[in-house]
């Protein structure tokens, strides 16, 4: 039997079907209708550089990620043989509140074994790495890193597609 699976009191923040869907994006500059997750394109980008490459999503209203919040958005990329490991912070999604930003790490090249993967950041956890924002009440940017262990090529090599957040699952 199949059964569906909803966001409980969901609201999409970024269809990420254009740069400036819900805010103004950064990293990640490209429409691409052919890659896309849901909706008419997702956002792909070059982040290629040895270390911290980072997508930067900043809303046009702060958001509210205070009490029982998730984070959702759907991240793709193909350097991830590049990508640093889980425990390094390969992976990551950030939010800050414009003084203070916060890494959660959610994969790696020993964890991330390519295809489109929904990163789900539970905002109540503490933060693998920096400081995470005293006002979470109104987060003023947010986004993906990925940590690369060497300079990839200088072509597309990740998307984003439908950053939402919500406070639970529905069946």
């Amino acid at each position: 039997m199949a059964i569906t699976v909803s966001g409980k009191n969901y609201t999409q923040i970024s269809s990420c079907d254009t740069t400036s869907s819900g805010g103004t994006w950064g990293g990640v500059d490209t429409p691409d209708s052919v890659d896309k997750k849901q909706g008419a394109a997702s956002l792909c980008g070059t982040l290629k550089a040895a270390g911290n490459n980072d997508t930067v999503f900043t809303p046009s209203v702060a958001v509210d990620l205070s009490g029982n919040k998730h984070v959702r958005i759907w991240f793709l990329i193909t350097s991830g043989g590049l990508v640093n490991t889980y425990a390094l912070g390969g992976i990551q999604f950030w939010i800050s509140d414009g003084a203070n930003t916060g890494y959660w790490y959610v994969g790696g090249r020993d964890t991330y074994h390519g295809g489109w993967y929904n990163i789900v950041v539970d905002c109540t956890k503490a933060v693998d790495a920096g400081t995470k924002p005293t006002n979470m009440n109104a987060i003023t940017s947010m986004g993906t890193r990925h940590n690369l262990t060497v300079a990839g090529k200088n072509v597309d090599n990740t998307w984003v597609d439908n950053l939402c957040v919500c406070d639970g699952l529905r069946m």
